[in-house]
């Protein structure tokens, strides 16, 4: 088999300010890896047939195409990362690093919420033993459960006469 070298350009390739699709990506990918003899390139590295390495070349791929390159043993989960960071533009260690950065800033807003969340269950345990009886003062003379309530609460010692020296005790 005599072989043709052959330079291929990305002129084919449709670019987007925003984004690449996947498809445009691989074939960018494979004309950056190989910028010569691609075509025989494509085939030999993924063991795919001329219509298929045709097709990654052009950005024309079909999904089994891509599926039988991401599991052949020289596709994997690391040209896949690399694919997405050419659709993307976004290296993944920025990504990864602007991703740690914003956990972070969420982690630290979470423990100023449980922080003013405890002051103010804090404040407000202050407040109920401060406002309402405790144990002892529910229990009547004799220690039974059910006793007098106080004065203040509606209980018989309101309802009785008061001297007028008595409230200023």
């Amino acid at each position: 088999m005599t072989g043709l070298a052959v330079t291929v350009s990305d002129n084919n390739i449709r670019h987007s300010s925003l984004r690449l699709s996947t498809k445009n990506a691989w074939a960018k990918y494979v004309r950056n890896r190989w910028r010569t003899n691609t075509l025989c390139a494509i085939q030999d590295e993924w063991d795919l047939t001329a219509g298929e390495a045709r097709g990654v070349l052009y950005a024309q791929a079909s999904q089994p195409t891509i599926d039988k390159i991401l599991h052949h043993p020289r596709g994997g989960f690391r040209l896949g990362l690399t694919i997405l960071e050419i659709m993307t533009q976004t290296a993944l260690d920025t990504f990864l690093r602007a991703e740690r950065e914003r956990l972070s800033r969420e982690r630290a807003e979470y423990d100023a919420q449980i922080a003013r969340v405890a002051q103010m269950a804090g404040d407000h345990a202050a407040v109920a033993s401060v406002a309402s009886p405790g144990p002892a003062e529910r229990l009547g003379p004799s220690g039974e459960q059910g006793g007098e309530r106080p004065a203040e609460h509606g209980g018989r010692a309101a309802l009785e006469p008061r001297r007028f020296d008595e409230g200023s005790r």
